[in-house]
C-alpha cells in the first residue's frame, strides 16, 4: 500500500510501482533507489513484465555481494568491490547462457494465453491478448 498525503491510498502488486513510489531522505539510500528503478524500467522495458522479480533478483545480489564485501584485510575469503562485480557480471552471463538453453518458443494461443495469465492473473486478459497475438501477429503487426 503506498501511502500518498491527502489522497487514498494506492494499492500496487508490482515491483516498479512500489518502488517509484519510495522516496528516501539519506541522499545515496534515494540514488541506490533510483537505481532499482532504472532497472525495473529496463527490464519492464524490454520483456513487459518482471518487475518484481528484479527487485528480487537485485536484493539477493546485494546480499550476496554484502556478505564477500569487508573493509577488513582480515576477514577470509573478503573481495573487493571490483572483484564482486566481476563476479556478479560473469555469473549472470553464465545464466543467461543456461536460460538461453532452457527457452521456448511460445507458439500457440494457449501458451500465449497461459503466459498473458501468468503476467495478469486475469482469465478475461489473457484471452484478450491471446486473440489480439493471434490477430496482430507475435511483432503486433
Amino acid at each position: 500500500m503506498i501511502d500518498k498525503k491527502h489522497q487514498k491510498p494506492e494499492f500496487a502488486d508490482d515491483g516498479k510501482t512500489a518502488i517509484d513510489n519510495l522516496i528516501l531522505e539519506d541522499e545515496l539510500e534515494n540514488l541506490a533507489v533510483l537505481a532499482l528503478c532504472d532497472a525495473a524500467e529496463k527490464t519492464s522495458d524490454v520483456v513487459g513484465d518482471g518487475t518484481s522479480t528484479t527487485m528480487t533478483l537485485l536484493k539477493a545480489i546485494y546480499d550476496s555481494g554484502s556478505q564477500l564485501l569487508s573493509n577488513n584485510p582480515f576477514v577470509v575469503g573478503a573481495k573487493t568491490p571490483l572483484e564482486i562485480w566481476k563476479e556478479i557480471k560473469d555469473s549472470c552471463k553464465l545464466v543467461l547462457e543456461e536460460l538461453s538453453k532452457m527457452a521456448r518458443k511460445v507458439e500457440t494461443k494457449e501458451e500465449i494465453k497461459s503466459v498473458a495469465y501468468a503476467a495478469y492473473a486475469n482469465e478475461e486478459m489473457a484471452e484478450t491478448i491471446a486473440d489480439l497475438v493471434e490477430k496482430c501477429g507475435e511483432n503486433g503487426v
